[in-house]
């Protein structure tokens, strides 16, 4: 079991090199001895007393690597806990010794973040790795043990959907792997960051460079699998199910006690449910989770994935009960206190750990509710997907307070939009049948959340950078590793629009180096942190004032809101008076989409509207009508001003110019424009709207885009 992680001594290093054996040497040789042999416990003994024999003679290398043994045999006898318990506890004290090496010392880290691994603790082993890291960039060597570390990392964020920074230490990887130890599994974890980027040309590359490398059986059929995925992308069925037979095959011929063939089984199920052979993918998926299920006895994510995916299978081939289980069993798998496999229940919100799989398996979960309230009318089915999207909803949250950029918090938010709108429909269907304001309350907040969180971010953190407390030291560092990312993505961009093959490995420098600039620059961001409390705020959940609160800032001013959602199917209009709250559905069908193209087409310049007033008049009344609801006109005509907190397309309408009344004129100087009834302002954001407290604007910022100024 010891040879299950790869973490070798290290490159030449001059420590320990004394030929008359010391007590201690004596017995970590006997120890090691022990250990070859399998004899655990009297391992375990002797690698303790080597330990204390080494802190006796202040031999900290010698102690570091006796620390990292003796956790080794702990957790080959399942010990996680009390492993990573003495890793902690000794990682402090020799990283307070001066005689103490930092490669030794990241290789106790390594082995933490093993045993973290073991027990699940995906946050535990991402710490573990990011400290042994640290300590290499202090060495500034290259080692296969560099890239486990920056292996670990990537695999941890490409699970979190974090695709570009999960790319970014990939690459690192396999730049400090030139035994190439690694090297295959890496490129299938490369191949299929690209693969959920829907990057199909780059993922089967990056494939291709891993297939050519000579591998451990495991990672070999690992590449297969990424193999079996890019050709079901590309609708190349049978060379999906070749790749995925040659996956199952290899696994067969060469098992190994800790890694599933539940993958396999899954990859060669949905290639033949995609071929239409319903009966064979049903066997398989049986065979995945009965797989699974003997190799994961305790939680884990990949548990989860699997039953998430079956569920999917069995949802699809009519077998809703069946696919509700299963996702109610990947729910139990990824949320730690939670127990239940009946699919009424669901998990505390209260919960404060990352887990894509906890997002993803409460939301098909509700999908599948959705369509039972449909079939059955119950209400209980409505109020049990609306908690189940309130779960996907908040761990996508934490998911992206992860995030270190823009680019991937967007990406997030595309990826999750789906969700948000399910979500308030749940809620709408809600309100229709209870009337209970408290679904409108909710209906606001995930309009709210569906959009302005990477805004919201972005402008508090520059508004707490420019009034910081902190060091100029800091400051600066900050101003120029930003400067520093901004260029290296300049240069990435320039790189991929040569289009060429041959520039992939100036690409590839040019991503690790990004990943560096942007490892810098977090740290700069926590010191920060740690100086200045506005810069805490950046990594909280965010708080709504709730409606009460918008309604009384709404009378004070005189104003009207209208908040839009843009969604697949509907288009949902939220209206905000200071005593009345308003809801109405849109279909999104192509009537809706003609009539804001027709009028935004008006604005496209002078001509158009000039060539057509009497289109442009009956274009500008006709949104109106479907914009502005009906019930909230009389308020609007009383009200001193409109907000309009836009959504998708709803972004290009200038609502001033809309007409309230029918007009059949032929100038349009005297056209009843709603500028004439009230002004009309624009925000991203309600909550970014009113946010703006003394505190916040006692040294207020004026920024002007420089191509309007």
């Amino acid at each position: 079991m010891k040879k299950s992680i790869i973490l070798t001594a290290g490159i030449c290093l001059a420590v320990n090199l004394v030929f008359s054996q010391s007590e201690a040497d004596r017995l970590f040789t006997e120890a090691d001895s022990l250990y070859a042999l399998e004899k655990l416990p009297q391992a375990e003994t002797a690698f303790y007393q080597t330990i204390l024999a080494a802190r006796r003679q202040a031999d900290w290398p010698l102690c570091q690597r006796a620390v990292a043994e003796y956790a080794l045999v702990r957790c080959d006898q399942g010990d996680y806990q009390g492993a990573i318990d003495t890793l902690q506890r000794w990682i402090l004290f020799l990283g307070r010794q001066s005689g103490s090496h930092p490669f030794l010392q990241a290789k106790l880290f390594l082995v933490e973040s093993y045993a973290q691994t073991r027990l699940g603790s995906d946050q535990g082993q991402l710490e573990a790795c990011e400290h042994a890291i640290d300590l290499y960039e202090t060495l500034d060597t290259v080692h296969s043990n560099v890239a486990f570390a920056y292996k670990n990392v990537g695999q941890i964020l490409e699970m979190r959907l974090n695709y570009p920074k999960a790319i970014a230490y990939f690459e690192k990887a396999i730049a400090n792997d030139p035994e190439e130890r690694y090297a295959a599994s890496v490129y299938s974890f490369l191949s299929d960051c690209y693969y959920w980027q829907e990057d199909y040309a780059t993922a089967a590359r990056y494939l291709q460079n891993g297939l050519q490398i000579p591998c451990r059986p495991d990672h070999r059929a690992m590449l297969y699998l990424s193999a079996t995925g890019i050709y079901l992308a590309t609708n190349a069925l049978p060379k999906a199910e070749e790749y995925a037979r040659l996956a199952l095959k290899t696994m067969r011929e060469n098992p190994a006690e800790d890694i599933s063939e539940g993958p396999v089984y899954s990859s060669l199920a949905e290639v033949l449910h995609r071929q239409g052979r319903i009966q064979e993918a049903s066997r398989y998926w049986d065979l995945a989770l009965e797989a699974t299920a003997q190799t994961y006895t305790r939680k884990h994510r990949e548990h989860a994935k699997i039953l998430v995916n079956a569920g999917d299978f069995f949802a699809e081939t009519g077998r809703q009960r069946k696919a509700l289980e299963l996702y109610q069993q990947a729910i139990v798998q990824v949320y730690p206190d939670f127990q239940s496999l009946d699919p009424a229940d669901n998990p505390s919100p209260d919960f404060d750990f990352v887990e894509s799989w906890a997002m993803t398996a409460p939301a098909r979960k509700a999908g599948l509710l959705v369509e039972e309230y449909e079939r059955n009318g119950q209400p209980e089915s409505l109020i049990n997907a609306a908690h189940c999207y309130d779960l996907a909803l908040r761990q996508m949250r934490f998911l992206k307070s992860t995030y270190g950029s823009e680019t991937a918090k967007l990406y997030l938010g595309e990826y999750s939009h789906g969700y948000f709108e399910e979500a308030i429909r749940v809620q709408s269907r809600l309100y229709r049948l209870q009337a209970d304001p408290v679904r409108l309350e909710r209906i606001y907040q995930l309009m709210e959340e569906s959009k302005a969180e990477v805004l919201r971010e972005a402008i508090e953190r520059n508004r707490a950078l420019m009034s910081a407390t902190a060091p100029d030291s800091l400051l600066l560092a900050e101003a120029e590793l930003r400067a520093s990312i901004a260029g290296v993505r300049q240069a990435m961009f320039t790189e991929q629009l040569r289009e060429e093959e041959s520039n992939e490995k100036e690409l590839s420098q040019l991503r690790i180096q990004l990943a560096d600039l942007q490892r810098a620059y977090q740290k700069v961001l926590d010191a920060l942190q740690a100086r200045d409390p506005r810069f805490v705020g950046l990594r909280t959940e965010r708080t709504f004032a709730g409606l009460t609160h918008l309604q009384r800032q709404l009378a004070s001013a005189e104003e009207v809101l209208l908040e839009y959602f843009y969604g697949r199917d509907s288009l949902y209009i939220f209206g905000l008076t200071a005593q009345n709250v308003y809801l109405q559905v849109l279909a999104r069908d192509r009537q809706l989409e003609e009539a804001i193209e027709s009028l935004v087409g008006y604005f496209s310049g002078a001509e158009a509207s000039l060539a057509d007033p009497a289109g442009y008049f009956q274009s500008a009344h006709h949104l109106y009508e479907l914009l502005v609801p009906q019930a909230i006109r009389p308020e609007l005509e009383r009200s001193r001003s409109l907000i309009v907190i836009p959504d998708g397309p709803i972004g290009f309408v200038p609502f001033e110019a809309l007409l309230t009344d029918p007009f059949t004129g032929s100038g349009y100087a005297q056209a009843p424009y709603l500028l004439r009834k009230t002004a009309v302002r624009y925000n991203w954001s309600a909550e970014l709207l009113w946010q703006s407290s003394p505190a916040n604007t006692a040294q207020a910022i004026v920024q002007f885009d420089p191509g309007f100024a």
